[in-house]
């Protein structure tokens, strides 16, 4: 079942820079991370998209290990939004262990509006 999310939703999804990802630990603990989004998402499919250097290895195959996330949306002071609300999106995780050029040439309008230019 694809996930459908209301203006609303979209509206802090669109607007916040940050956002803190949360993801388990092999210990049964839960580690909290601030990440980039650049309100990379599509509606259609359900999926909200995070940025992140492969340099973050630990990070990256734990959730490899372990797929269950959660972002949480919260903070305006570091975007374009201004609604009050807070929105949690739950789910599984996967990624590329390779740098995709293509895919971040894609972005570069997204990265500009938050980023400034590169």
């Amino acid at each position: 079942m694809r996930e459908r999310w209301s203006d609303a939703v979209d509206d802090v999804l669109d607007g916040d820079l940050a956002v803190m990802l949360a993801y388990r630990t092999p210990a049964r603990g839960v580690v909290l991370t601030p990440m980039t989004n650049f309100a990379l998402r599509d509606r259609q499919a359900g999926t909200v998209t995070l940025a992140t250097s492969l340099g973050m290895w630990k990070k990256l195959d734990r959730m490899r290990k372990d797929p269950h996330v959660a972002l949480a949306f919260h903070t305006r002071r570091h975007g374009y939004g201004s609604r009050p609300e807070y929105v949690l999106v739950q789910g599984k995780a996967s990624f590329s262990w390779r740098p995709d050029r293509v895919w971040l040439e894609s972005i570069r309008d997204e990265w500009e509006r938050f980023m400034g230019p590169r």
